[in-house]
């Protein structure tokens, strides 16, 4: 219930700082979050879809039919969703969370198939859009062991 708060909540907070949202799109917003929280990803992703359609350039519903098709497993949509919320919107932190951990993770999961130049690439790229983060600072570490390059992996371990 708490968690169904802080969600609406921050999904208002979003949505006042989205001008140009017509009531009709507001409705349609409200009803996608409904959608969201009642776990309802089709119709939320249709709804924020909807969206789009009549907004192209509106970053928070880019955002959350990022997050959307996340759950409904299409990760290839929910990273092109994200971009695009990012590059609409350089300053949205949700944003530039959700690509920091997707590039993360699937760092981690290259590193473990022994994918080891491919998840140096992916791990950088989580840098980039989180140049603090301790977790990719730390799997990147973990890489550079596990290629016996002692000095980087150090190196990241400190950063971490």
């Amino acid at each position: 219930m708490i968690k169904r708060f802080f969600f609406s909540l921050a999904l208002g907070v979003s949505l006042s700082l989205s001008p140009g949202l017509s009531l009709a799109a507001d409705e349609l917003f409200n009803k996608a979050q409904m959608y969201e929280t009642e776990q309802r990803w089709s119709e939320a992703f249709s709804a924020y879809s909807e969206i789009l359609k009549r907004d192209p350039t509106n970053a928070t519903a880019h955002y959350r039919l990022g997050a959307v098709s996340e759950k409904l497993g299409s990760t290839d949509s929910a990273l092109r969703s994200y971009q695009e919320a990012l590059r609409l919107n350089p300053g949205m932190g949700e944003a530039r969370t959700a690509l920091e951990g997707f590039y993360t993770n699937q760092g981690v999961a290259q590193r473990r198939s022994n994918q080891l130049d491919e998840a140096v690439q992916s791990l950088q790229q989580a840098l980039a859009y989180n140049e603090s983060s301790a977790n990719a600072h730390f799997e990147l570490g973990q890489v550079f062991e596990q290629r016996g390059q002692m000095a980087e992996a150090v190196t990241a371990y400190q950063e971490a």
